[in-house]
């Protein structure tokens, strides 16, 4: 083998030297970056999952909350509820040993504060007519939560026509038939669209159900959403507690009317203690020679909601934790729901001492 040849095959070895050193250096480099990855991804899903702990915790503490409120309430005869009271947190921030590495805030909502959407599938709004009394539909201490709707949609500037179109559309949603009401919509309906579905035919379990109704756009939603809720109890009409009612929804339960001077002063002479009772809120000046529901209202709750934010390092965590309380069960929590709400419920700012 002459010099030359040799030169040419030592050339080409070092070629092949150089390619496979090169590729083993692409190898190394992309194993390093996937080991990096996935470092960085375990390590987020490891703060999640302590952001996600922290919110189980304060979650547990409403709860403890809401039940020393209810022990408190019958330990002093003085059964009632308000956002005066020490379950109620407003948007407050809990510090946590940590340093500024963890955080959790939370903000509690008595959902009895608001109309309550499921209360549309009840089958009876007002007493029965028993021929006795012809009066007694007029005289009625229930209100009729599709009026009261039609009534809230009204203040928050939505016409006559499209508000009664829209609560007709909630009561197909939710109710048990397939009968469509005047200006409702049913399966039919919904089935002819681009993307059709089908109506749920049973009570709302979310608020946001309201978007998929027919006529319902985001700007009206923007409007209801803030004094509705979905409370589980549809088989008789959730009382409105006017302790924790906002002012929109004081204004809407008056069959004749209440001007927002009026409902505002009336939240003004609450106070920190609320009333004591239901006849304590009919007696107010603002209602005299109106129409007021007191057989569906009260002082006091049994739903409540809380939205809770948790953040640890870099991962944050959002948690809205739904609780019935009840004489014999306690507080227990119905139901849970992941991720940021879209619509924050109304209430007035409440400083406490």
């Amino acid at each position: 083998m002459s010099y030359r040849q040799l030169k040419k095959q030592q050339g080409v070895a070092l070629i092949f030297v150089m390619v496979i050193f090169s590729l083993i250096t692409v190898l190394a480099a992309k194993i390093v970056t996937n080991i990096r990855l996935e470092t960085e991804r375990t390590s987020h899903l490891l703060m999640r999952q302590q952001a996600k702990q922290y919110a189980y915790s304060a979650e547990q503490l409403v709860a403890e909350l809401l039940r020393a409120d209810k022990e408190n309430d019958e330990r002093n005869k003085a059964d009632k509820d308000h956002y005066f009271e020490a379950w109620h947190y407003q948007q407050e921030e809990l510090k946590i040993d940590t340093g500024d590495i963890g955080k959790i805030e939370i903000d509690v909502f008595d959902l009895q504060a608001f109309i309550n959407l499921n209360s549309l599938a009840a089958k009876t709004n007002s007493p029965p007519d028993d021929g006795k009394d012809s009066e007694r539909k007029d005289k009625s201490t229930s209100f009729k939560s599709k009026d009261v709707i039609v009534r809230l949609l009204g203040l928050q500037g939505i016409e006559t026509d499209k508000a009664k179109q829209i609560v007709s559309q909630i009561t197909d949603w939710v109710d048990a038939n397939q009968q469509v009401s005047s200006n409702g919509a049913e399966d039919d309906d919904y089935l002819l669209g681009d993307n059709p579905y089908r109506t749920a035919n049973d009570q709302m379990a979310s608020v946001s159900e309201l978007m998929l109704l027919a006529n319902m756009d985001y700007k009206t939603y923007r409007k209801l959403a803030p004094f509705v809720a979905v409370v589980p109890a549809a088989s008789t009409d959730t009382k409105i507690n006017v302790n924790t009612a906002p002012a929109k929804v004081i204004q809407a339960i008056i069959k004749e009317g209440l001007d927002s001077k009026a409902a505002n002063s009336i939240i003004q002479k609450r106070g920190k203690e609320g009333f004591k009772e239901v006849q304590d809120f009919k007696q107010l000046p603002e209602l005299t020679g109106k129409t007021v529901p007191d057989g569906s209202l009260s002082v006091k709750s049994d739903y409540f909601k809380a939205v809770i934010k948790t953040k640890f390092a870099d991962a944050e965590y959002y948690l809205v934790s739904y609780f019935h309380r009840s004489p014999k069960e306690g507080v227990s929590v119905i139901s849970r729901q992941e991720g940021q709400p879209l619509i924050r419920l109304a209430k007035p700012k409440v400083k406490k001492d």
